[in-house]
């Protein structure tokens, strides 16, 4: 009896000093990771911006020089979904009931389906027609039609409200507003050798440089310690 708690012991003591070891590389690791991290990076959330460019009557790019000015160097952008471009009134979505009863002359409306129109702005036509080729690439033409309801053009679509709210979408018009300028270049060389170089300056990011306008791969480009943007030609929708 004695052997047996004896090898027991044993085996618990070299499991404890193997689980000592393992903790102490771990927090080794760890410190080395803190004490090589001398810099803090301040980032804001885009549509933060936003919301308090509307509420402070400025403009976008009036926000983005200030915070630039008081130490954000980063900015995070994530996908737009349905709901966010509702609530950034860029688009109006409706379910099928709410859309007839605002629309009491329209043929045809179901309450199944979803509604969706600008705002009637520039901006509104620009995330409109975004949607609407998205829309097109990912649902057949028996899920998506379009049609006109008192002058405005009005997407049908056969999807369940709350999920396609929260459906993911990064826009061509939101990344157009994070672009500061764009900078082309003569182009040099003929035929096959045939290059222009195109610097794009994003806001709090930097510069992508993309080397000829004739690339097919990916292009990654870290245009600051820790901060790296990607372009890619052709890139498709999941």
């Amino acid at each position: 009896m004695r052997a047996i708690q004896s090898s027991a012991f044993k085996v618990l003591a070299v499991l404890i000093f193997i689980g000592v070891i393992a903790a102490g590389m771990i927090s080794l690791q760890r410190s080395h990771v803190e004490s090589s991290a001398t810099a803090v990076e301040n980032v804001y959330d885009y549509y933060n911006i936003i919301d308090s460019a509307s509420v402070e009557k400025k403009s976008a790019d009036e926000l983005f020089s200030l915070y630039r000015k008081s130490g954000v160097t980063s900015l995070a952008v994530y996908d737009e979904t349905p709901e966010k471009l509702v609530n950034h009134d860029y688009l109006r979505i409706y379910r099928g009931s709410e859309f007839a009863f605002r629309n009491p002359t329209a043929q045809g409306i179901s309450d199944s389906k979803i509604y969706i129109q600008p705002v009637l702005n520039a901006e509104g036509n620009a995330y409109f027609k975004e949607t609407k080729e998205y829309l097109s690439l990912l649902m057949s033409s028996d899920d998506v039609r379009s049609f006109d309801v008192n002058g405005v053009e009005t997407l049908e679509v056969n999807a369940v409200y709350n999920k396609f709210m929260q459906m993911d979408r990064l826009t061509a018009p939101l990344l157009q507003e994070l672009i500061d300028r764009i900078d082309v270049y003569e182009v040099t060389g003929t035929g096959k050798n045939r290059k222009q170089q195109i610097k794009i300056h994003y806001k709090f990011v930097g510069y992508l440089e993309l080397p000829s306008l004739a690339r097919q791969h990916d292009y990654r480009e870290e245009t600051r310690k820790g901060v790296a943007v990607e372009y890619v030609p052709n890139a498709r929708s999941a």
